[in-house]
């Protein structure tokens, strides 16, 4: 599991690196609807700047995507690859519930990393303020009794969420392992992958839901010093969604 851990952090320094470009069509943009128009338009807030657009698919006012758009000859926005985002990343929690990089590092690089990234949660749940704070940390705790480990993490004041899994049990014998990981990101959209290790050789294979971030990957992730495959994938989902309900935290 230590392994897998600093293999995650690898993966985890890359990602950091990344310098992502607002509202552009480099990247996939963040969304949120701010209002619904007559005749299927609806008024935008893509980072700091609002648009108008028309939509075919019913949007939800106050709801979060990602997409990629472009501007048409006439100068209009026009969105496609809408893909909502999930509870977790559209409920705003406060700046206590993330974690920053070096102080997940120092949790990991311990004994026991399950029971000390526990102990900090519950730490946190303890001080929390407010009813979106306390979910957030519950659903952390009861993806931990899943063997998910499920961080909210802040570098340079850029947010984003990370979880990750041990798929299967360590071959003793062979070395052998393997990490399934999701991570989302403002301006990247969601991606998945794994990580398998047998002895020394360390493969990693990232999804992207986006063409355009999977192009920015391949430039971005040459420096990893394993082998890294990138694919497309119009199925990529969280490995724990949050949920509404309050969590027994004992066990």
């Amino acid at each position: 599991m230590i392994t897998a851990i600093k293999d995650i952090a690898k993966i985890e320094g890359a990602l950091n690196r990344l310098q992502t470009i607002e509202f552009n069509a480099t990247l996939p943009v963040s969304l949120k609807v701010l209002k619904k128009l007559e005749q299927n338009r609806y008024l935008l807030l893509i980072g700091n700047k609002t648009a108008q657009t028309k939509s075919l698919v019913p949007l939800e006012e106050n709801g979060e995507y990602w997409g990629d758009f472009k501007y048409s000859k006439e100068n209009i926005l026009q969105l496609s690859n809408l893909l909502k985002k999930p509870d977790f990343e559209r409920k705003k929690v406060s700046k206590e519930v993330f974690f920053d990089l070096n102080r997940i590092k120092e949790i990991f690089s311990k004994e026991n990393p399950k029971k000390s990234f526990k102990e900090e949660v519950l730490h946190k749940l303890a001080k929390a303020e407010n009813r979106q704070d306390f979910l957030q940390l519950s659903n952390m705790l009861l993806a931990l009794r899943e063997d998910i480990f499920f961080i909210p993490i802040q570098y340079e004041k850029k947010k984003y969420f990370f979880q990750f899994k041990k798929k299967q049990k360590n071959d003793i014998v062979k070395k052998e392992f393997t990490v399934s990981f999701y991570a989302s990101f403002n301006n990247l959209g969601p991606i998945k992958g794994e990580i398998k290790s047998v002895k020394d050789f360390t493969k990693l294979t990232i999804y992207t839901y986006y063409e355009k971030s999977l192009k920015f990957l391949k430039r971005e992730l040459k420096e990893l010093d394993m082998e890294c495959e990138l694919k497309l994938s119009r199925n990529i989902s969280p490995l724990f969604e949050s949920g509404e309900k309050l969590l027994d935290v004992k066990g």
